[in-house]
């Protein structure tokens, strides 16, 4: 595992409890997501700062890479306790006055039409009852010609198909293993085809796909040979495999750069 500042401060916001797994998948996201802020802030070509959402902010980790981007930036969750921590992390970072944490649902973003001319939407979307319903107000409160980030975790992959199997198989009935939990299907609900589609439905135009994590259990390996050797080899090989065009579908988690179009006037 990656050993810097940004580490640190994931471990101690988002207190991964030993899951490697969740540790390992979170920060390769993370990183890939950050390059695509930093190309879409530098590409803003208004002289005034760009407005940025992070929807769904957790502990804030999104909204304190578009701060130092150089974005304006509103993050929302519907968990009083994260956006709480999320204020504390930023006040750390010395970006208090570039970020605004509020309590709120996507589903209803207290924001008005066309506000912000960047969405990041990480992690969020699978959690919805009415996932359509989150959708449609990104849309709303995203400019024409905005970008919006949006990341999903993503069945159709090796490690989704793993777990599939395990499932179909009769193995984890027959180890004991309870029934799926609320979490466990939502993250069992979508791949690349579904999301895919949801965003296109909802007047979204679909641009640049990236993906993450495309070995299963690697994150194990990477831990051990972290703990006792000092080394991590485990994100340098996911960067050589995701430069592959085909496997930009086929990580765990998929990344999608959508785009609301721009209005146009008829001539008439």
């Amino acid at each position: 595992m990656i050993r810097d500042r940004l580490q640190t401060e994931l471990d101690k916001y988002y207190g991964y409890n030993g899951d490697n797994c969740v540790r390992y998948t979170h920060r390769l996201r993370i990183d890939r997501i950050g390059k695509i802020i930093q190309r879409c802030s530098n590409s803003h070509s208004e002289s005034r700062k760009p407005k940025a959402l992070d929807a769904g902010c957790n502990h804030g980790v999104y909204s304190l890479l578009l701060a130092e981007a150089g974005c304006d930036v509103l993050g929302i969750d519907i968990n009083e306790q994260e956006v709480a921590r999320a204020c504390e992390w930023a006040g750390e970072r010395g970006l208090q006055n570039s970020v605004v944490f509020q309590v709120g649902d996507i589903q209803h973003i207290n924001s008005s039409d066309s506000a912000f001319d960047l969405i990041v939407c990480s992690e969020v979307l699978e959690h919805l009852d009415t996932p359509e319903k989150g959708v449609r107000e990104l849309y709303r409160v995203l400019k024409p010609n905005g970008i919006a980030i949006i990341s999903m975790p993503n069945m159709g992959c090796l490690f989704g198909f793993l777990q599939w199997t395990y499932r179909k198989s009769g193995i984890r009935s027959a180890l004991g293993k309870p029934p799926l939990d609320t979490f466990q299907i939502q993250h069992s609900r979508y791949w690349f085809g579904n999301i895919l589609k949801l965003l296109k439905e909802n007047g979204f135009q679909i641009g640049e796909k990236y993906s993450t994590s495309h070995l299963p259990y690697v994150w194990e390996i990477d831990a051990l040979l972290d703990r006792f050797m000092r080394i991590s080899f485990a994100s340098r090989l996911e960067s050589a495999i995701s430069t592959f065009p085909l496997l930009r579908y086929l990580g765990f988690n998929f990344i999608v750069i959508a785009r609301k179009p721009a209005i146009r006037f008829s001539s008439n």
